[in-house]
């Protein structure tokens, strides 16, 4: 038993001498761990200010969207349209910043100004990759500025990708693809788009438009 005591005293275990490695080691390189921990602390305090820094803008351009959106809904699109244009420009980080240009795209065709409408629906195509009915309205939009603008090959050709998508506005994409198809002259695809039109199951009042634009042989009862 002595011996083996003594044997304990001469050979430690591993734990112990790398304790007391480490505690060496610590004492030799004081000052390198106390700037380590110095970074460490920086490093944390700079992470909380910049995520109390990004939710008060947030908060702020949540603020800002109300406001606009408010005179929005009153179609009070002027003065919307500035107040989105002024949140993109002060708040391009956020999410309601790239609303606000769908928004501002709203305003714009609303109030006649076609070309920039359609500038502004493809500004927030190209910044947004969200929500894919907040694309297809946005596409959807964008063929009617299209066409406002005189620009009815492209518009016709944005109806068409608006359609393919899976959303709530694919009966207007299908409509506007239709009519365009229509002056164009393309009776085929125009009949195309009203057959899926029915598919969708619009509302009577849109049904019984469809039914009486395509052949008389298709043709059913309303309903």
């Amino acid at each position: 038993m002595k011996r083996d005591e003594r044997r304990f005293l001469k050979d430690p275990d591993e734990f112990v001498v790398w304790t007391s490695r480490l505690g060496a080691w610590a004492e030799q390189h004081r000052k390198t761990l106390t700037a380590a921990g110095g970074i460490l602390l920086a490093t944390v305090v700079g992470a909380g200010a910049v995520g109390w820094r990004s939710a008060r803008r947030t908060d702020a351009a949540s603020e800002a969207f109300r406001v606009a959106r408010g005179k929005f809904a009153a179609n009070d699109y002027g003065p919307a349209s500035l107040d989105f244009e002024a949140l993109v420009r002060e708040y391009p980080g956020t999410s309601f910043g790239r609303l606000a240009i769908l928004y501002r795209g709203h305003c714009l065709l609303r109030t006649g100004d076609a070309p920039a409408a359609a500038t502004a629906y493809q500004d927030f195509l190209a910044r947004s990759d969200g929500d894919p009915y907040l694309r297809q309205l946005a596409l959807t939009n964008l063929a009617h500025a299209q066409e406002q603008s005189g620009a009815v090959g492209e518009a016709r050709a944005t109806a068409a990708h608006a359609s393919d998508v899976d959303g709530p506005y694919r009966v207007e994409a299908l409509l506007v693809y239709a009519r365009l198809s229509e002056a164009a002259g393309d009776a085929a695809a125009a009949q195309g788009a009203y057959r899926k039109v029915l598919t969708e199951n619009p509302d009577p009042e849109t049904r019984t438009f469809v039914q009486r634009r395509l052949p008389a042989e298709e043709k059913a009862p309303a309903g």
